[in-house]
């Protein structure tokens, strides 16, 4: 999958160096500067998790395993948004239930 979203670099060490880098992204990205430098290599991670549902089903079962509650969107197979109940079954799992059997993908941020 590929997301788009915005990075903004900001050099604040005078002279052109790269200090500071924050990116702008709804989907769990964070990103740093690991060397102060005029060319810095930038590290860009995605915390979350994209559950793809292959199978339609009614009830999806979601691991996600990022240790905490997180939010989510669920989307059928061309993108569009979906309604549904979801359990928090702990920190790493929850279930997803449709009205209909559907195939699509789950964003866990």
């Amino acid at each position: 999958m590929v997301h788009k979203s915005s990075l903004n670099v900001q050099g604040t060490g005078g002279g052109g160096t790269v200090t500071n880098v924050s990116v702008v992204t709804s989907y769990g990205f964070s990103g740093n500067v690991a060397n102060p430098t005029t060319t810095p290599a930038i590290t860009i991670l995605y915390s979350g998790y994209i559950h793809t549902q292959n199978t339609p089903s009614v009830v999806w079962s979601v691991s996600h395993n990022l240790n905490r509650y997180v939010s989510v969107t669920v989307v059928d197979s061309a993108k569009n948004p979906i309604y549904a109940d979801i359990v928090y079954n702990d920190l790493n799992n929850c279930t997803i239930t449709l009205s209909a059997a559907t195939s699509g993908f789950v964003y866990c941020n």
